[in-house]
């Protein structure tokens, strides 16, 4: 082959030496980029110690936050509310006379705050009708459910159902004998309302107070009437239902020359139906929004992580991992270090090239524990004065530690 190229006058071609300079580019390039890799990597480590430092705070805050708060919030949710008022008027039949001309007495109207007796505890009572010439007591009971459910049409009021009757207590004072009479019998009723009447006889109260007094020989200073309406009510309000046992308590001041009414004619109370919802206490903190149980999952998460990089990154700064030699010996000898500017020297000195930084240190603990440095374009050159000699070790600007070894040598 090499006789035709020689004939055909073309230029021969060294392969090898073709080959030997592209494997010399490739290590050049190789050795060149891991340079500026372990220039690099300690800027990347202090910035991922600084951040995580950051990071460390924050996820802290974030966790004190949440850990301080519930995960979970309890709401009152009102489903159903209703009222139920039951109301009293009564009339009395009365003998005719000066005072009653018509023989009826009728309440007069709004209740004052004045009391005609004694003893019936916080009731106020207002208008009072003579005992002699009162014969006959109706009494009117109207009970009603108000609810706001009612307005929607497919709620249907008229499917309560329930029952209304009232008891008449006969008392003697406030501590003494009790006698309970039916004023009205049970009534059934469908509906949200009720209507219902009975008849107090006055002079049977009258008989029946003179015979116990004369038969007990006490007199107390009055007697309380008390009317007594019991009102069951069941059934739907929608999809809710209900059932209720509503009995409230009128009462008159009862003596043998007049009774008084009760001021309070309405008596009345409110019910609500509803149901404690529990949700998920929800946290804003830091650009981030959501549960307390989230935030606790992150903030645990991210505080371990952060510490964790922190922790890793300073082990490799302070192992020295990705940085090259002269970072090692400045961290490692950072106290005895003296830079210089020139080491020129007026006579010429024997030079011994030692194999490690750390046989230089040796020297340098012989001859006063300094070690001067002098940055030059290829490395750095470490070396110790001694005598006649000069003891010195020089790096290559991004080569790793141990990552060559030179042989020691008299120039």
């Amino acid at each position: 082959m090499r006789d035709s190229q020689e004939r055909s006058g073309a230029p021969a071609v060294d392969r090898r030496a073709d080959g030997d300079q592209r494997g010399g580019w490739r290590r050049d390039w190789r050795r060149d980029w891991r340079r500026e890799w372990r220039g690099t990597v300690p800027m990347a480590l202090m910035g991922v110690v600084s951040l995580g430092a950051v990071l460390i705070v924050v996820f802290a805050m974030l966790a004190f936050t949440s850990f301080r708060r519930s995960t979970e919030s309890s709401e009152y949710v009102e489903r159903l509310q209703y009222q139920q008022e039951a109301s009293m008027h009564y009339e009395v039949t009365m003998a005719r006379s000066s005072l009653y001309p018509g023989g009826v007495f009728l309440p007069r109207g709004p209740a004052l705050d004045t009391a005609a007796f004694q003893g019936v505890g916080s009731t106020a009572t207002v208008d009072s009708f003579s005992t002699r010439l009162a014969s006959d007591l109706e009494i009117g009971i109207h009970y009603e459910l108000v609810s706001a459910a009612f307005a929607d049409p497919a709620v249907d009021p008229q499917a309560l159902a329930g029952t209304v009757s009232a008891t008449l207590e006969i008392q003697s004072g406030r501590d003494g004998w009790i006698q309970v009479r039916p004023l009205i019998g049970t009534q059934e009723f469908s509906g949200p309302t009720v209507d219902a009447i009975g008849t107090v006889n006055l002079r049977g109260i009258a008989a029946l107070v003179e015979r116990i007094e004369e038969e007990t020989g006490i007199v107390p200073p009055q007697y309380l009437l008390r009317v007594v309406p019991t009102i069951e009510l069941s059934g739907p309000i929608g999809v809710e239902s209900i059932r209720e046992v509503f009995s409230p308590v009128f009462t008159f001041a009862y003596n043998s020359t007049q009774v008084a009414t009760d001021a309070r004619l309405v008596r009345g109370e409110s019910r609500i139906i509803g149901q404690d919802v529990t949700s998920q206490e929800r946290i804003s903190y830091a650009g981030f929004q959501g549960s307390v149980s989230e935030a606790r999952q992150i903030a645990t998460a991210g505080l371990a992580l952060s510490i964790a990089a922190v922790a890793i990154a300073g082990a490799m700064l302070q192992l020295g991992i990705g940085s090259d030699e002269d970072s090692h010996i400045r961290q490692r000898y950072r106290s005895r270090l003296v830079a210089v500017a020139t080491s020129g020297s007026a006579h010429p000195r024997d030079t011994i090239q030692l194999a490690s930084i750390q046989d230089l240190a040796r020297v340098a603990d012989r001859s006063g524990g300094l070690i001067l440095s002098e940055r030059g374009h290829r490395g750095t050159r470490y070396f110790v004065p001694d005598g006649d000699e000069i003891y010195e070790y020089e790096t290559v600007r991004g080569e790793r530690p141990s990552s060559r070894a030179a042989v020691p040598e008299v120039q």
